[in-house]
């Protein structure tokens, strides 16, 4: 019986990482938010959408998935128990650092995956076209 490999970055050890970028230097980096849904729903849904969508996309094209961040520009949401928010600008400079440093370590061709739609979408697209301008690196923002 033959072992799945998995498409989560923060599963393997570093030789792994170091071994698939010698093939492959694409990762998904999901983006998501801990706010309400309505009462019948948990509040990971926005993070749980962009994980399952990377972590499928990932399986079909070969490429690795980094660990979702799970907070987003949620302050709409505070009326709400559980809420977690980032302001604007540190959802931006965090997801900014996590892509520098997989920059850093070869990946140059990077997916950030949007679970959280609109709220989040323009610190996302700030922080790739400054990653590209900075880096050469390839960045795109998936919403």
């Amino acid at each position: 019986m033959t072992e799945k490999r998995t498409v989560w970055l923060h599963e393997l050890r570093w030789p792994e990482v170091a071994a698939h970028l010698k093939t492959d230097d694409v990762v998904l980096v999901p983006v998501g938010a801990t706010e309400q849904h309505g009462r019948h729903l948990p509040l990971l849904v926005d993070t749980g959408w962009a994980e399952a969508g990377c972590e499928r996309a990932a399986e079909v094209a070969g490429a690795l998935v980094a660990p979702a961040i799970p907070y987003g520009w949620s302050p709409h949401h505070m009326g709400y128990a559980g809420t977690v928010t980032l302001g604007a600008a540190t959802l931006q400079a965090v997801t900014e650092d996590v892509c520098s440093s997989l920059i850093h370590h070869g990946f140059k061709r990077i997916v950030i995956v949007n679970g959280n739609r609109i709220a989040n979408l323009a610190p996302l697209e700030i922080a790739a076209v400054r990653l590209i301008n900075r880096t050469g690196a390839h960045v795109v923002v998936a919403d």
